[in-house]
């Protein structure tokens, strides 16, 4: 249907140009960069949130063997890419 082909909004733009998260737990916070807004919003109100992990065995940044809560890079790609770059 023509309804569903529509995107969603999922913030507003600001006369000054910044971004307000319209989520009411987030009290109006406002972002300069799209990057920043997009990243705050997969991160707490996107329903498909994405985890990176180092995908070098043994490093305490990859996936919990047995279980466990581990330490990932949560949705942040970049931050693991450059985890890798600079220490492996």
């Amino acid at each position: 249907s023509q309804a569903s082909e529509r995107p969603t909004v999922i913030g507003h733009m600001l006369s000054n140009g910044k971004i307000r998260c319209p989520h009411p737990n987030c009290r109006g916070i406002t972002f300069g960069r799209n990057a920043d807004f997009r990243r705050h919003y997969t991160n707490h109100h996107a329903s498909a949130k994405q985890e990176f992990w180092c995908t070098e065995l043994g490093c305490n940044r990859s996936p919990p063997v047995g279980g466990g809560r581990g330490r990932s890079f949560g949705n942040r790609k970049d931050k693991r890419d450059e985890h890798l770059r600079n220490l492996h």
